[in-house]
């Protein structure tokens, strides 16, 4: 594969991903929410994009040949570019709704324990 079919690539699975999952703002805006939810710590979309090219970078030691960690990691570098141009605010996490927030607070019984014991 070559770098031309690698950013072919890349587009093709960004406009895949915007037609099944919406705007990618809101979603990667959800998803900080979410862990900030589960964790107790605050995160924005850019450090949500910074982790998952950290994964990719991880893959792709493991597997330098597959061309996804490539393809992908395009996708997250970018998204992470969009979003390091955004003021640092939190996200709210009134954006996700009682049903996640419940379901995302199930994955941290260590942040609750210390909520709970506070």
């Amino acid at each position: 594969m070559n770098s031309q079919d690698i950013l072919r690539s890349a587009a093709s699975i960004y406009n895949e991903r915007g037609k099944q999952y919406g705007d990618v703002a809101f979603m990667f805006d959800t998803a900080a929410a979410i862990a900030t939810l589960m964790t107790g710590r605050e995160f924005s979309a850019y450090d949500i994009t910074t982790v998952l090219e950290a994964v990719k970078l991880a893959r792709r030691r493991v597997n330098p040949a597959n061309p996804e960690n490539y393809i992908d990691g395009v996708n997250y570098m970018t998204f992470s570019a969009q979003f390091a141009k955004l003021p640092s605010a939190p996200v709210a996490a009134s954006i996700v709704d009682d049903g996640i927030a419940e379901f995302a607070k199930k994955f941290a019984p260590i942040h609750q324990q210390e909520s709970e014991g506070a």
